[in-house]
């Protein structure tokens, strides 16, 4: 039994390694790919492996918000960016960099977030008007890093099995072994 418990450790162990190692592929990608404007996206994974049994479970996860505030260009499909990640942009930028604030013609802005919120809504009801144009395709850094990480963790987990296995194999043969000799 402690054999067994012996293979699920080392497995445990080396999901850990795998999960830890995944986050910082996903931070370079996103860094390689010039994707940071607020960070926001490169702290937000998070890593977990849970373990029952017999079972594994190794899991990345990342708000899917941070990369409408992070990524440079986004092709929204049908879908809209959520109000608040255009807002934080907006306030991330700074007010300066867009032409005027919709609804204050003339007029002094009345607060920072209030001029945020409009820009922001005005972005989005463009966003509705105007149809997305379908650009040649150059890649994700979300797709290329999962396969990345999927086939060195397949990888990885084939060599650290076949020790493991190995091990418990020629154990298990010395003892049958010495029970032939007594």
């Amino acid at each position: 039994m402690s054999d067994d418990l012996d293979l699920l450790d080392e497995l445990a162990d080396l999901a850990q390694e795998i999960v830890h190692d995944g986050v910082v592929m996903f931070q370079r990608a996103i860094e390689e790919k010039g994707l940071v404007l607020t960070e926001e996206l490169l702290q937000q994974f998070q890593a977990t492996v849970s373990r029952s049994a017999l079972q594994l479970v190794a899991e990345i996860s990342f708000h899917e918000y941070g990369r409408f505030k992070d990524m440079s260009q986004v092709r929204y499909g049908d879908k809209l960016p959520p109000l608040d990640a255009l807002e934080s942009f907006v306030k991330t930028v700074g007010l300066g960099q867009f032409g005027r604030v919709p609804g204050y013609r003339g007029r002094s802005v009345s607060s920072i977030n209030e001029a945020a919120r409009r820009i922001a809504a005005a972005i989005l009801f463009t966003r509705r008007k105007v149809p997305v144009v379908k650009k040649q395709y150059s890649g994700t850094w979300y797709n290329s890093t999962k396969m990345r990480l999927i086939n060195s963790a397949r990888y990885r987990l084939r060599v650290r099995t076949a020790e493991v296995v190995n091990g418990w194999y020629t154990r298990l043969l010395e003892r049958a072994g010495e029970n032939q000799v007594n």
